[in-house]
């Protein structure tokens, strides 16, 4: 069963992607640009653990490790930086074979990884919903 809050966020994030599609990166707040990869990032971790997330090569780890802070999420925005310190020079190989090898070598430590990053997320719906209340002028457009 989906709850009020998933539904809450859910449906802020559809509207945020949309006016990003529309409007460009550029036409949302700062928070709204946090909320909405937050739960971009949450999704896409619930679906294949960090290697999934480091698969999305366009997605700016530390700037994402940022938005979780801003939400009250130091433990999760920690993990996803030890997560890309992993790599030589904290870098990700572009090339996809590569990282894929890599990811191969230490599938152990990505995998306890990913356990410890979907422990942190237990509370997500309930810290958005915070963070929504807390700047409640970012959303109004959405509610």
């Amino acid at each position: 069963m989906v709850s009020r809050n998933f539904e809450l966020i859910d449906g802020i994030f559809v509207k945020i992607a949309a006016k990003e599609e529309k409007l460009g990166t550029k036409s949302l707040s700062d928070e709204q640009q946090i909320l909405g990869t937050v739960w971009q990032v949450y999704g896409i971790v619930s679906n294949g653990g960090i290697p999934y997330f480091l698969e999305h090569i366009s997605l700016d780890v530390e700037r994402v490790a940022g938005y979780y802070e801003a939400v009250g999420m130091s433990e999760s925005a920690a993990l996803l930086r030890k997560a890309i310190a992993k790599f030589p020079n904290s870098k990700r190989p572009r090339d996809f074979k590569k990282f894929l090898a890599y990811m191969d070598r230490h599938e152990d430590f990505f995998d306890d990884l990913s356990n410890e990053f979907w422990a942190t997320q237990k509370n997500i719906e309930k810290v958005l919903v915070a963070y929504i209340e807390q700047h409640p002028e970012a959303f109004r457009e959405f509610m």
